[in-house]
């Protein structure tokens, strides 16, 4: 499931604004603070994105509209249980440097949404989390190789599945899906 949110929509009403959040890292510190129950409010979440700006008249309008829809997509996207989660990233025709740079921004963004929305401390998580924030961290300054353009692109590509996979883990690890099992049974009577 792609986003409907355009990324250089968002790109677009951030700079109207003059906002100093980038588009992927907005939406990797919205993936990150849902990872947590409770994690990710809508107010709270914009108040991140637009911290440090004072937006008035229609590209304010413009810009809380986008966040907003943004926020509701992202709800949906996490809890779909056919994996429809995507990263808000430039469209492959973009350059790759700058493709990758959006990467770096998003998982800057979703490690900070976890600090943000209270992550355990790291010696609390299991260990496969422990190693996919690590691995997001590493991710978080990736340096092309300007002499392998054609492995860059594959790493790019693979690197962006390898980080939406990994925010789904962390997710579903730090705040698992509702099952639609129903209610609970009350296993408090013996038989």
């Amino acid at each position: 499931m792609r986003l409907e949110a355009s990324y250089d929509d968002l790109e677009r009403a951030l700079a109207a604004i003059n906002a100093g959040t980038h588009p992927a890292e907005a939406h990797g510190v919205l993936c990150g603070m849902s990872a947590l129950p409770d994690g990710a409010d809508k107010a709270r979440w914009i108040a991140q994105v637009l911290d440090g700006t004072q937006p008035s008249g229609e590209a304010a309008k413009e810009v809380l509209m986008l966040l907003a829809g943004l926020y509701d997509e992202v709800q949906e996207q996490l809890e779909d249980k056919n994996l429809g989660f995507d990263l808000l990233l430039p469209d492959d025709g973009e350059a790759l440097q700058v493709r990758a740079d959006a990467l770096s921004n998003w998982c800057q963004g979703f490690l900070y949404g976890l600090g943000v929305a209270g992550l355990p401390e790291i010696g609390d998580l299991p260990k496969d989390i422990r190693e996919v924030l690590t691995d997001l961290g590493e991710i978080s300054r990736v340096e092309l190789d300007p002499e392998a353009s054609e492995d860059n692109e594959s790493a790019y590509t693979e690197l962006v599945e390898y980080v939406r996979v990994a925010a789904l883990l962390v997710r579903d690890n730090l705040h698992p899906l509702k099952p639609d099992a129903g209610p609970v049974p009350d296993k408090s009577t013996l038989h």
